[in-house]
């Protein structure tokens, strides 16, 4: 089974996979005659070019391993990457853009209050204390009864 690090990666191994069929469709072709030799020859060495192109391009690919916060401290690296690659759009810096494959940032407790363990305890017995106000003995919940002892 093939794995990938990136969507790109996997596109590539599918760019290659659909070059290699058109490769068979026009070996084939031209075996039986129904193109020109020097035909055939051609667009299979033009796909080529095109395919070693794109599996090429990361070899320019440079990791200058900054975050957010390197880059608002203005860091050697920053720097670095900045003259490299220009400046960060604002949006990118702040988060407010990412890449679309990129996984979402935002917490589900991001936004809740944040509460003491008191608080909750003293709401925990008044609600059980109303709950349980007026109700027969017999009715009460019991606890169940404890082991007894170690095993």
């Amino acid at each position: 089974m093939l794995q990938f690090a990136t969507p790109h990666a996997y596109r590539a191994a599918q760019l290659l996979g659909e070059y290699d069929a058109l490769v068979c469709q026009c070996l084939t072709l031209k075996h039986v005659g129904a193109c020109p030799s020097g035909q055939m020859g051609d667009r299979i060495a033009l796909g080529a070019h095109r395919l070693r192109g794109v599996f090429s391009l990361p070899q320019g690919f440079r990791v200058f391993a900054i975050n957010r916060a390197d880059v608002q401290h203005n860091t050697q690296r920053a720097q670095q990457a900045r003259a490299h690659l220009g400046e960060l759009p604002l949006d990118i810096l702040s988060g407010e853009r990412s890449a679309g494959h990129a996984r979402s940032r935002v917490s589900p407790l991001a936004h809740a209050e944040p509460r003491s363990l008191t608080d909750t305890e003293d709401q925990l017995e008044s609600t059980t204390a109303e709950q349980l106000e007026g109700t027969p003995p017999e009715s009460m919940p019991v606890a169940p009864a404890a082991a007894s002892g170690p095993r």
